[in-house]
């Protein structure tokens, strides 16, 4: 993970045709209030690590998998390229695995984001003393100055959509770079928390959490009322799940959360 990480883009990044804007700064990123998309410049794969690389004018010319898309990598100059032919409506994006040609003003996510944001510095290329990684259903936030790691999630999360916001990369990379053991997933705006969820965190997630240094995560959710009749799934399929895997995992009311962070005896102690 970047030192200087500032900020991601809203969304996961995306791709675009030359009839959107495509930022070169490296700092500039998708905004959670941008009218319009924009492409993201700090694209990166998740299946072969590498960076993104895009050119407008361009597509394959002729279709090809893997071996096409690493050798068109390995191309210095694609304008020189005998595997690309003349596409003035395109713009063609390769890693060492993939390629992908997005056409006029088109923006596309790629599934499961397999290719998504790495995050972008900040202008002055100093990291902020106050880190927040805003997506559609989470916020990640992060301070030097405070003891624990907080990740606010929100919406109708059905499993697969809970599944991946929990599974964002830069929470794990900011648990192991920045030394922060203590997590509290603030789920106070989720609209439902389901027993597959519950199931999910202590026997799947807390595995992975603590690989990444992650040592206590505190869960708040439900209203006192609701969160009384989810009493033994906490307990059982949350909290001693999750510690057979190395993580003490707990769960509290939405009641029990202060909206500030000075409240860190409870959370981070």
């Amino acid at each position: 993970m970047r030192s200087d990480l500032a900020s991601i883009c809203f969304g996961g990044g995306f791709l675009v045709g030359p009839g959107l804007e495509l930022p070169e700064a490296p700092h500039a990123n998708l905004s959670p209030d941008a009218r319009v998309a924009s492409g993201c410049n700090q694209l990166e794969c998740s299946l072969c690590g590498a960076p993104v690389r895009h050119r407008v004018g361009f597509k394959a010319a002729r279709a090809g998998g893997p071996e096409l898309a690493a050798a068109l990598y390995a191309e210095a100059d694609w304008a020189r390229s005998k595997s690309l032919i003349a596409a003035p409506s395109g713009r063609l994006y390769a890693c060492k695995c993939t390629l992908v040609e997005i056409a006029d003003a088109n923006a596309f996510r790629m599934p499961n984001r397999t290719w998504s944001c790495a995050g972008h510095p900040s202008p002055s290329g100093a990291p902020p003393g106050m880190l927040v990684l805003q997506d559609e259903h989470t916020a990640i936030m992060y301070s030097p100055n405070i003891p624990y790691l907080r990740v606010d999630l929100g919406g109708l999360l059905q499993l697969d959509a809970f599944q991946q916001v929990l599974t964002n990369k830069f929470i794990f990379a900011l648990v192991a770079a920045k030394s922060r053991p203590h997590v509290v997933l603030n789920g106070a705006q989720l609209a439902k928390l389901g027993t597959d969820q519950v199931e999910w965190l202590g026997a799947t997630w807390s595995r992975r959490a603590a690989a990444s240094g992650m040592k206590r995560c505190s869960f708040v959710a439900l209203g006192a009322q609701h969160f009384a009749l989810f009493s033994q799934i906490f307990e059982h399929s949350g909290t001693k799940a999750a510690r057979a895997n190395g993580l003490d995992l707990r769960f509290f009311p939405i009641e029990q959360f202060h909206e500030t962070w000075e409240a860190v005896s409870w959370f981070g102690g």
